[in-house]
């Protein structure tokens, strides 16, 4: 455990924090945490994971949840070691600038999902193209269409995503549920209504909210984090997060850099017409001494939100015994 000095330890007190710190086991081995029933890893196709079926990619992406939320660090070891696609995941990890404005800032907010995306958003089931274009909905097209798929790639998306621009041969799904993935494409009716889908959240929120990726660093000492609290549904189930990573300026470039880091979230959860339903709060996720850290409570069943209800702590303490606080709110 790190020695705060004096100074530190009257500033804690005075605001009425209490810090708690544990070490992040960097090198525990992926084979300690439990996994029953390994899946196939997916093939890869042009920069793109391939899938055999719906039933292939819901059990690959059920192994690496579990494994997120059993241990992020071992996560991070199963996806960012031999990348052999260029994921989301990836190009958030690497990310390097000098103006923390123009740093990668993706919209998606399942942390699972941008381990399988590749820098497009999109990856494939059989022989349909899936591209997230918002953080709750697909458009699938067939694989082979190219002329289709440089189209979607071109699209606005995320907050900016416009349904009126969907190309001809291009055919909206949702992640509500595993089992319709692949929309018109797997035969049988397909009735997505859009405008439906949009209104089911019209007292309080259902949808994807986040406060977006925040920055915040110490005045000229060349420490910073950058985080986001978010709240975000997928096939039946809500989650609230928090998540940071820690950067320090070195020779007028930001690089990622281990220090002493911790997140925590609390959530209200709400129903649809916003009467209060349960709570839930993270414990304070620690680690002595790495470069990200996240905090996730889950449950069953779609939750909504409003104002407020999403809320998540970090701290930082780095060379020289300063801390770096923060804290905010999503649902804004």
């Amino acid at each position: 455990m790190k020695s705060l000095n004096s100074f530190l330890m009257g500033l804690l007190t005075v605001c009425s924090m209490v810090f708690f710190v544990s070490s992040c086991s960097h090198d525990k081995a992926l084979e300690e945490i439990e996994i029953v029933g390994i899946p196939e890893n997916p093939a890869v196709n042009n920069d793109l994971y391939k899938f055999k079926d719906i039933a292939h990619f819901k059990s690959y992406f059920t192994y690496l949840d579990n494994i997120y939320d059993e241990d992020d660090q071992a996560f991070l070891t199963l996806v960012e070691e031999n990348p052999v696609v260029n994921t989301v995941h990836n190009l958030l990890a690497n990310d390097i600038f000098e103006n923390p404005e123009e740093r990668y800032q993706p919209f998606l907010l399942d942390p699972v999902m941008m381990s399988i995306v590749n820098e497009h958003q999109e990856f494939q089931i059989k022989n349909v193209l899936l591209t997230h274009v918002t953080n709750g909905l697909f458009l699938t097209s067939e694989m082979s269409n190219s002329a289709v798929q440089s189209k979607i790639r071109r699209m606005p998306k995320g907050d900016d995503f416009d349904v009126n621009l969907i190309p001809e041969g291009a055919f909206l799904v949702s992640n509500d549920k595993f089992e319709t993935l692949l929309g018109p494409w797997e035969g049988g009716d397909y009735d997505f209504v859009y405008e439906q889908q949009m209104n089911d959240s019209r007292f309080c929120s259902d949808d994807n909210e986040s406060t977006g990726w925040l920055w915040r660093q110490n005045g000229g000492d060349g420490e910073a984090i950058s985080m986001i609290v978010n709240t975000y549904g997928r096939w039946g189930r809500t989650y609230e997060e928090a998540r940071v990573y820690s950067y320090r300026l070195e020779n007028g470039t930001w690089r990622k850099r281990d220090s002493d880091l911790s997140a925590s979230v609390w959530a209200q959860r709400r129903t649809n017409n916003c009467a209060a339903l349960d709570s839930d709060e993270s414990e304070q996720k620690f680690c002595g001494s790495c470069n990200y850290r996240r905090a996730r409570v889950n449950v069953g069943g779609n939750k909504w939100h409003q104002t407020g209800d999403v809320d998540g702590q970090f701290r930082k303490i780095y060379p020289g015994g300063t801390i770096l606080d923060f804290r905010t709110i999503a649902c804004n």
